[in-house]
């Protein structure tokens, strides 16, 4: 009984199909029916379906392909014992398993081995299984637009593109294909290659030759692997580099890419100084003006701001060693005070000197340089000298905010531009956005600047000479 039942399977042809990783396979019914009407049923197959490898199994293959080519290697040598004449049809990683598989048991024998985007290395010794495990051929189809192959090799040495270059040895026949990794599991293709040669018809391969320069950037790195490992290196850590200094702002040419602006401005005036005298009066303040920048810099400008009845200020860098800065102008004409900075921050001080009977301070300004999301004011006056409305009803003094826009020359609000007002004199407004040449004045009267009880307005200064304008604004709210 026996001997009959090897008698007939040694009358059929077993077909043993192996796919590859990251697939379902749906194409493998299709395939096997295909076989079973070609051949009249002169055919029995089954397929090794194992659901596919992710990306993570693929890397380390030597943990999880372990079971599957046992299982494999089990099947071939079943069907050996029972005298099939078996053709395996392996895809991608499934020639890998099946290669595994025949090394794993040198009993296995098989008629033929067709090999479709195969990942076998160039050095596999398929000439030494020829007539030991290996009867008659291998068939290598090869898809010259197949990029898997070449990313196989690239990721290790075990595998090569023999699936798009072809597998070279006495065992091996090549055919070469203008196709991609997949073409091959389509009735198209497995019906005009495949199934002819299992019907005993003779080969006939085909010659493909361009390589798509995909396929050819992938073969070149993987045959330079060191050079282009430091290549990606150095590129890799270029471009952290460069993300690391726009995102955040490490150089003043990332303000091309993203907002560069002054965060944050404490600008100081400091009255306590003034001298008066009974013949003729003569007053000095310092300002002092402190930048914190969201972004590195070496150098920021402070604009030339003269005032009424002031000498030009003597300009003193702080973080330069006290050094005096010398007034220079641009291009345009524009007059500015180039300062150091440094760990985002730039200070320095600006010591006007006035010789004027009449004059009064009667104000503070902040002249945007660049865009300033936020703005503190601090005035300090002499003892018993205090900050009164310019106006009647205008409690904490009034803000004007010059545009650079001339058609919106001036802005004029009480409470507006998030300003609120502390103690000692001072203003904080937030998230005012000036934008550059843009200036916020904060304007006032003195009381007991020149003698006690005597309200003094400063009636030359830019408030006052904008005041008409200012009534005018508010009488029409």
């Amino acid at each position: 009984m026996s001997d009959e039942h090897t008698n007939q399977a040694e009358e059929k042809h077993y077909v043993y199909i192996i796919h590859g990783f990251r697939t379902r396979a749906t194409w493998l019914p299709e395939l096997q029916r295909d076989l079973h009407a070609a051949l009249n049923g002169q055919v029995e197959s089954s397929a090794y379906y194992y659901g596919g490898f992710s990306l993570g199994q693929f890397l380390l293959r030597s943990k999880f392909a372990e079971a599957h080519v046992v299982r494999i290697s089990q099947k071939l040598e079943e069907l050996t014992r029972k005298g099939y004449k078996t053709t395996v049809m392996a895809h991608s990683f499934g020639t890998h398993l099946l290669y595994e598989a025949l090394k794993e048991d040198p009993n296995i024998k098989l008629r033929n081995v067709i090999l479709c985007g195969s990942i076998l290395g160039h050095y596999a010794p398929l000439d030494a299984m020829k007539g030991n495990q290996i009867d008659g051929t291998v068939y290598n189809f090869c898809g010259r637009r197949d990029p898997v192959p070449a990313l196989a090799e690239l990721s290790s040495r075990s595998f090569s593109a023999t699936g798009t270059e072809g597998l070279f040895n006495l065992v091996t026949r090549n055919s070469f294909h203008d196709i991609g990794h997949s073409d091959f599991l389509k009735p198209a293709f497995w019906n005009l290659h495949w199934i002819p040669l299992l019907k005993g018809a003779p080969f006939k391969p085909e010659t493909a030759k361009l390589l798509p320069w995909y396929v050819k950037l992938l073969l070149n790195v993987s045959n330079h692997r060191l050079p282009t490992f430091l290549f990606t290196l150095v590129l890799v850590g270029t471009l952290i580099y460069l993300a690391d200094t726009v995102i955040n702002l490490r150089t003043v040419w990332a303000c091309r890419f993203l907002d560069c602006y002054i965060d944050r401005v404490l600008t100081v005036k400091d009255y306590n100084n003034s001298i008066r005298r009974k013949d003729g009066y003569l007053y000095f303040n310092e300002t002092l003006t402190a930048y914190n920048l969201n972004h590195d810099r070496d150098i920021v400008t402070y604009p030339y701001s003269p005032q009424i009845n002031a000498n030009d200020p003597e300009v003193i860098d702080i973080l330069d060693k006290n050094k005096v800065v010398e007034q220079r102008t641009d291009s345009t004409g524009r007059r500015y005070y180039p300062l150091m900075a440094k760990n985002r921050l730039a200070a320095f001080v600006a010591k006007y000197k006035y010789e004027n009977y009449e004059e009064v301070p009667g104000g503070v300004a902040y002249t945007a340089s660049m865009l300033t999301r936020t703005v503190n004011i601090e005035v300090r006056m002499p003892q018993g000298v205090k900050i009164k409305e310019i106006y009647d009803g205008q409690r904490e003094g009034l803000f004007l905010l010059e545009r650079s826009d001339p058609k919106l020359k001036w802005s004029v609000s009480r409470r507006s531009y998030n300003c609120e007002f502390g103690s000692d004199n001072r203003i904080f407004c937030e998230d005012v956005w000036l934008r550059p040449n843009e200036r916020l004045l904060y304007c006032f009267s003195l009381v007991n600047w020149r003698q006690q009880g005597e309200t003094m307005t400063a009636d030359k200064e830019e408030c006052d000479s904008y005041r008409k304008q200012v009534l005018n604004a508010l009488g029409a709210k």
